[in-house]
């Protein structure tokens, strides 16, 4: 993987999200700039976090309706980003 800053995204019925990690020599270095977006419901309790120099993860509590846990995990597996 090239050494940038990569945009991490993705979508679930009614919200979305997006974020940035750095990357350098295939590490995570820092996870940042979140944009959680509910268009319909709300979030409570949103957290980006950088678990690892492998993994970082945002996840919140979304409610609509019910609540439930959702997510979005950048994790480096070997030269691959993967988006979960």
């Amino acid at each position: 993987m090239a050494n940038k800053t990569y945009t991490i995204t993705k979508k679930g019925i009614g919200w979305y999200v997006s974020y940035k990690i750095k990357i350098v020599s295939n590490k995570i270095e820092q996870a940042f700039s979140l944009k959680a977006v509910a268009t319909e419901g709300s979030f409570k309790n949103s957290k980006l976090t950088k678990l690892s120099n492998k993994k970082a993860q945002w996840k919140a509590k979304y409610k609509l309706g019910v609540t439930r846990v959702v997510s979005c995990n950048a994790i480096v597996n070997g030269k691959k980003l993967v988006v979960s």
